[in-house]
């Protein structure tokens, strides 16, 4: 049930539908849609996507991406990732304050921290099975360091649950990407073993 279901007077849309839309794809699909269930079980409906069309759209990209991504190397990816999603534009003009905004920017620059070796590792020809227990480990590292950030403006439950929201966001994103590019490694290697 959709959180402002469970409020009296309140005026239900189909919003709440598509939060129970999220629910099942988070349940059904745990890893590949995390982005798009992430947005459908907002909180807040205001930050949700709007109708099932906004849904649509946000499938398609994502069936672009599959198409486009193995013609692309890793910067290329950072860009149309920061197309795609351009988080903080979104930040700033959902009316976040500036000190929230850099917190953001501080969460992104520790996830790609984390992340971005790994990248460089897939890229530079490292083989699947070395890359798999470093991603491993720093999946556990990256979730933990969440708890380990400190602001005064996170001392408000409200902001700090945003907080949340937003880094949740943020890693999905990275942490999709570096799937992706997994994935495609062990397709590669998995090519040139049948071709041998």
């Amino acid at each position: 049930m959709a959180p402002e279901q469970q409020t009296p007077g309140v005026k239900i849309d189909g919003r709440a539908d598509i939060y129970a839309f999220g629910l099942l794809l988070k349940e059904i699909f745990p890893h590949r849609y995390r982005c798009i269930a992430s947005k459908c079980t907002r909180a807040d409906r205001e930050r949700r996507y709007s109708d099932v069309e906004a849904v649509k759209k946000a499938f398609d990209r994502r069936s672009l991406w599959h198409r486009i991504s193995p013609f692309f190397g890793g910067m290329a990816m950072v860009v149309l990732i920061s197309i795609f999603y351009e988080p903080y534009k979104v930040a700033s003009s959902a009316g976040y304050s500036p000190e929230f905004t850099q917190l953001l920017e501080r969460a992104e620059h520790i996830i790609d921290s984390m992340y971005n070796p790994i990248l460089v590792g897939l890229e530079n020809g490292k083989s699947s099975q070395e890359v798999s227990i470093d991603f491993t480990d720093r999946v556990l590292i990256c979730r933990s360091l969440l708890q380990d950030i400190d602001s005064p403006i996170l001392d408000d439950s409200k902001t700090r649950d945003e907080f949340i929201t937003a880094w949740e966001h943020l890693h999905n994103d990275k942490y999709n990407l570096v799937c992706f590019k997994l994935y495609d490694k062990i397709n590669e290697e998995n090519a040139q073993n049948m071709n041998q």
